[in-house]
This record gives structure tokens, C-alpha cells and sequence, in this order.
């Protein structure tokens, strides 16, 4: 799947949080690359306990900057 496809589709989306495992399996890439992401400043999210959640808006934004812009 092109990631133009994959921003149309979490955008319409009816989810507003995602998981780490969530994002890595859209990304076809391991949950802890996102969390390298997130640790690194790469993309925001909220932890809640031991759990990392990321929002739709920054999993977008996140996408455009990282994906799109060096691709």
C-alpha cells in the first residue's frame, strides 16, 4: 500500500488513538521502531502506564514530515 493511501485511510478512519502496534502494523514496520520514533522526538505521543498512544492528528503529521518530505 502507497502511503498516500495509508494517510487517506487512517484520516477516515473512525479512531482518534492508536497503539504502538496498531501504527507498526499499518507501517509494516516492528513496534519498536515506532517507539525508537517516539524516543527519539520523531513522533508524539502519550504514554498511559506502560502503554504508548499516538493520535491520529500526530500519526498524520508524523507521516507527512517523515514519509512524505524524504521520500
Amino acid at each position: 500500500m502507497e502511503i498516500h493511501d495509508i494517510i487517506k485511510e487512517i484520516f477516515h478512519e473512525n479512531k482518534e488513538v492508536y497503539s504502538t502496534n496498531e501504527v507498526a502494523k499499518k507501517l509494516g514496520i516492528s513496534p519498536k521502531t515506532i517507539i525508537n520514533h517516539i524516543n527519539n522526538g520523531n513522533l508524539v505521543a502519550f504514554r498511559i502506564g506502560k502503554l504508548y498512544k499516538i493520535a491520529k492528528y500526530n500519526l498524520i503529521e508524523f507521516l507527512e514530515k517523515n514519509i512524505l518530505e524524504k521520500g
